[in-house]
């Protein structure tokens, strides 16, 4: 049985496989096996996946494509390592990747999944950082993924004893739902190393936000929130605020007493712990509000509000001036 299972759905990814595959091969940790699901690709993946003879590599084709779901869900059933990675088949690993989330998760066996920063490059530059503990990790889910999936490396017997699906349901956002469930259901611990381990090949799709807000749906449910898909898209709205330019379809003042029903229901619940929500949550204000026509009313709204009591009124006003000033110079 080897140490790791290196798990890479793979659909017409022809033009990026190689350097995807390479990246494995080529680690400095060699107990591994590289497991493709090639999901009905119709360009030359399978070709090129023919052309490998390297005994690690082991490859299941799905006649036609059944979405990633599916597909993540077939190599949880067929790894046989005591950790499963992932791997995108368009993304490049660090030679150094699985020697150091293998021997921290062998150093810490109280710790489940593990993941780390990311080099965003192609149609974006740049790094992303993650929240490092498991405390930080479980509150910032409630407004987004804080587990690159892409790079996660995770105990598999543990997944499979908290029979962890992903649902094919969500789409392209089934790596989000997953984690949820992870964190918020089955108590599974996670950390980000600090360390750049993964390059990420970043496309922008505008349909991002179509398959966040099916995963908020996800979120609301461990909330006890009504989770229709109008609250899923405030959630959305909210939570998704980004220098991509998410247009404000709904109200500012409904946003606003939405962000703090669910902070009432985290306050009520022993989901997570209430400092590091705070803390993520004031930064996706002040970034929401950075979009928004601010108006003096709309800032004495919020601040007016439970959930504005707890963020210092001079640290917004900073911050959204800031912000405001840098959405100002990317646009």
């Amino acid at each position: 049985m080897p140490k790791v299972t290196v798990a890479m759905p793979v659909f017409n990814d022809a033009k990026y496989l190689k350097s995807a595959i390479g990246s494995i091969l080529a680690q400095s940790f060699q107990d591994f096996e590289l497991l493709v699901i090639d999901d009905g690709s119709t360009d030359e993946s399978p070709a090129i996946l023919d052309s490998y003879t390297d005994k690690r590599m082991k490859v299941i084709r799905l006649p036609q494509n059944k979405g990633r779901p599916y597909a993540r869900n077939i190599a949880l059933d067929n790894a046989t390592g005591e950790y499963l990675a992932w791997m995108d088949g368009d993304d490049i690993s660090h030679p150094q990747r699985l020697e150091k989330q293998v021997a921290f998760l062998d150093a810490h066996s109280q710790v489940d999944i593990c993941g780390c920063a990311l080099q965003r490059f192609h149609e974006q530059k740049g790094i992303l950082r993650y929240p490092r503990t498991p405390e930080q990790i479980r509150a910032e889910i409630i407004w987004d993924s804080m587990i690159p999936n892409p790079v996660a490396c995770m105990r598999l017997e543990r997944v499979r004893k908290a029979h962890m699906r992903y649902d094919e349901e969500l789409l392209r956002a089934e790596d989000y739902g997953f984690w949820i469930d992870a964190l918020l259901g089955a108590r599974l611990q996670a950390i980000n190393m600090p360390d750049v381990l993964y390059q990420w090949r970043y496309f922008h799709r505008s349909t991002n936000v179509m398959y966040h807000a099916l995963a908020a749906r996800h979120v609301l449910k461990y909330l006890d929130l009504p989770h229709d898909p109008h609250h899923a898209t405030v959630h959305t709205v909210f939570s998704c605020t980004s220098y991509e330019g998410l247009e404000p379809s709904i109200d500012a003042y409904e946003v606003i007493n939405w962000i703090n029903e669910v902070y009432h229901t985290v306050l009520r619940s022993n989901l997570v712990t209430i400092q590091p929500f705070l803390a993520r949550t004031h930064i996706k204000v002040e970034k929401y509000l950075a979009w928004q026509p601010l108006s003096k009313s709309l800032l004495q709204y919020y601040h007016s509000s439970p959930l504005g009591k707890t963020h210092s009124s001079s640290r917004i006003c900073t911050m959204v001036a800031l912000r405001k000033l840098r959405k100002k110079i990317y646009h």
